[in-house]
């Protein structure tokens, strides 16, 4: 009598099979990241090329871009100005109109544009803290949160180190500082957006296709240092740029105190990092303000620098202020900028160094060729 033989795979079979699907899938990983990724790029594109909208609707409605801060940066009853006013907001909050966030604009108090909760207790846009808008917020970057103020996305303050002239009743602490950083931001140094109200179009005298308006910038962690958000501010404890040294902290000497101080060893020193910048923590929403913190770049280095972003130790509200603050992002090799003529590119890392700071300024003189 013959024995039927069972049909089915013998284990030898069963483990070529396995192998098979592992090699399968291992190939087929890399190009669905690859998909994923584009999708996220070209979202993030579109996020710039929506906020250059918004800032040129701005412009037909105003005659000019909106101001990168307004003067005073901080309320002062004794001047007049209520204890909660806070200038330093960023372009995006006077765009909000214009990019579908106009029930945000609405619900604001314009004249209490601090937000504190401790003294002064400033709450009236005390909702913003929580407030994630999306049109802010580039897919790429692994570091949002539901729930939490963030902002990939800044405003080009040209090729200086200051984030602002002393303003206000403030004015007077250093008029060597004041005097010098006002020749930057609004000479041939500046970027787009400056401290003290708007600039129009016909600021632009290198031309709008020159002159870059917005760039991304990879936000902080507020559990981590290890990303492309942190800042690099102290070695030893120390701060690496103090704040007593108005006058003295010009570009060359912070860009040579922090690439001095940026040895291997330090740069891997967890500790000499802060990555609150971009990510709502306290008192300062991330897209509410124009700060080296939160809202504003530089182009003294280029886009995703090796050398970490680096400058004073208090950064939110002190208008004396000065960082290296570079473009950044999760894109491999590039970052994306929106051109103050509202077209939108990404930007190789490897770019001329002369070159990025020459798009970096609305009236450096430069001539520019391709980038």
């Amino acid at each position: 009598m013959s024995r039927k033989r069972k049909s089915g795979f013998t284990l030898i079979e069963l483990l070529v099979v396995i192998a098979i699907i592992a090699i399968l899938v291992s190939l087929l990983l890399p190009a669905v990241q690859q998909a994923r990724e584009a999708a996220r790029r070209t979202q993030c594109k579109n996020n710039l090329k929506q906020i250059g909208l918004a800032l040129h609707n701005y412009h037909d409605a105003h005659n000019q871009f909106p101001p990168g801060r307004m003067a005073p940066g901080k309320g002062s009853p004794a001047l007049g100005t209520p204890e909660c006013w806070y200038g330093w907001v960023s372009p995006l909050y006077h765009a909000l109109a214009y990019i579908d966030q106009g029930n945000v604009y609405n619900q604001l108090d314009h004249s209490q544009t601090r937000v504190r909760m401790g003294s002064p207790l400033c709450t009236n846009n005390a909702f913003v803290r929580s407030l994630a808008i999306p049109a802010f917020m580039c897919p790429s970057d692994p570091g949002h949160q539901s729930g939490v103020n963030t902002n990939s996305y800044r405003a080009n303050f040209g090729v200086t180190v200051a984030g602002g002239r002393n303003s206000g009743d403030q004015e007077q602490v250093d008029p060597v500082f004041t005097t010098r950083i006002a020749g930057e931001m609004d000479g041939a140094k500046g970027g787009a957006f400056i401290d003290k109200g708007g600039l129009n179009v016909g600021k632009f005298i290198d031309g709008t296709s020159n002159t870059v308006l917005y760039a991304e910038r990879s936000i902080g962690s507020l559990t981590t240092t290890a990303n492309k958000g942190s800042y690099f501010y102290r070695v030893g404890g120390s701060n690496i740029i103090t704040t007593s040294a108005f006058a003295t902290n010009t570009t060359p000497v912070v860009v040579s105190a922090c690439t001095t101080a940026a040895t291997p060893a330090e740069v891997a020193n967890s500790a000499n990092y802060r990555s609150d910048f971009g990510i709502t923590s306290g008192d300062d929403p991330a897209w509410f303000y124009s700060s080296y913190q939160h809202g504003a770049y530089n182009h003294i280095l280029g886009p995703n620098s090796a050398i970490p972003d680096c400058g004073s130790g208090s950064i939110p509200d002190s208008p004396q202020e000065v960082s290296i603050m570079s473009a950044r992002s999760y894109h491999t090799g590039t970052v994306t900028v929106v051109l103050a003529d509202g077209s939108v590119r990404s930007v190789s890392d490897s770019i001329d160094l002369g070159v990025w700071q020459s798009v970096g300024t609305r009236a450096g003189g430069e001539v520019i060729g391709e980038f």
